[in-house]
């Protein structure tokens, strides 16, 4: 009888480990795709970053450039002495001119810095993202080993209730004839 209890035991718990272990199963794969997409979408918006980062890199170099230009024209001003009001006119008009002219490019760097920003701050976000993907597919796959183990030690069981199963049966079928 308790052979028999031990069997129907094992047996119930046969059905909810092997779903256990295809559940598991079936999870892997869409784990391993959600990994694998992340992946690309990190590596495509490292791609991207490269060119705001080479015009903000231009930018700067723009006005650094022009910079040293307003300095050196400072400098000759101020070497010739102040002698011309008239030509320290032109030199703050043209200094005037020349910061209105390079007010789009102090923009564009501006924008490429928020754009490198923005990229920088959606690539942590997929990079987290991908760190979860990760970690979820781990989980999966130690459950789907740990079912897995658990439906073996099952069906150890169910075997050795079998063979108890049958032993009783033997036992039983020998003590009938010993008694007839």
């Amino acid at each position: 009888a308790e052979n028999e209890a031990a069997v129907k035991r094992a047996e119930a718990r046969l059905p909810a480990a092997r779903q256990s272990r295809e559940e598991a199963a079936a999870r892997a794969p869409a784990l391993e795709q959600a990994v694998a997409r992340v992946k690309a979408e990190v590596a495509a918006m490292e791609k991207d970053l490269s060119a705001p980062r080479q015009a903000e890199a231009e930018a700067a170099g723009c006005l650094e450039s022009r910079q040293k230009s307003v300095a050196d024209a400072q400098a000759a001003l101020d070497k010739a002495g102040n002698t011309n009001l008239m030509n320290v006119n032109a030199a703050k008009a043209a200094i005037e001119q020349f910061n209105a002219s390079i007010e789009p490019v102090r923009l564009q760097r501006n924008a490429a810095r928020v754009t490198v920003e923005t990229a920088t701050k959606t690539l942590d976000a997929a990079k987290k993202a991908q760190a979860e993907a990760e970690a979820v597919a781990t989980a999966a796959s130690s459950r789907r080993a740990k079912a897995e183990s658990i439906l073996a030690a099952q069906g150890k069981e169910l075997a050795a209730a079998e063979a108890g199963v049958t032993s009783a049966e033997q036992a039983l079928s020998k003590a009938q004839e010993d008694f007839a």
